[in-house]
């Protein structure tokens, strides 16, 4: 779960590129909108918009990058970047086509009881804040090992 304007989602997201390459054909790595800041909500529904045009991750981390301005030119500016449609980013952000897929999203961390951003589940197992990439290893493979016994 994370916020676009969170500087420590930012610096997880070596983590999460790092856990990516380590576990390849392992784990599956779902990034959910949680905005903590009222600024970041656009850039949510942004990476669901990027999402819905498989550019999720291309954006995803360009917004993390560029935390400092996360407006609605901003936004189109980076969507150019990642190889968006942007006129489709535009009218979707504009029109606020994924608020509600972001709320739920939203509610979701709630009922988890996820208290800030980043927060990570990994196999059910709730871990809020950012990590050490050596104990976001240690949880992944406690959780392989889970699985397979």
């Amino acid at each position: 779960f994370s916020d676009m304007q969170c500087s420590y989602c930012g610096d997880a997201l070596g983590n999460l590129d790092q856990l990516r390459e380590d576990f390849a054909g392992k784990v599956r790595i779902v990034v959910k909108q949680m905005p903590v800041h009222e600024t970041a909500k656009l850039a949510a529904e942004a990476a669901l918009a990027a999402e819905a045009q498989g550019k999720f991750w291309p954006l995803h981390d360009l917004m993390l990058s560029n935390q400092e301005d996360l407006s609605l030119e901003a936004l189109l500016a980076l969507g150019k970047r990642a190889g968006l449609d942007v006129a489709a980013l535009r009218q979707d952000l504009e029109q606020h086509t994924y608020a509600r897929a972001v709320q739920a999203e939203l509610a979701t961390a709630m009922e988890l009881e996820l208290t800030g951003a980043p927060s990570f589940v990994i196999n059910g197992k709730r871990i809020m804040g950012h990590r050490p990439i050596a104990e976001l290893r240690t949880l992944v493979n406690e959780a392989l090992a889970d699985l397979e016994s």
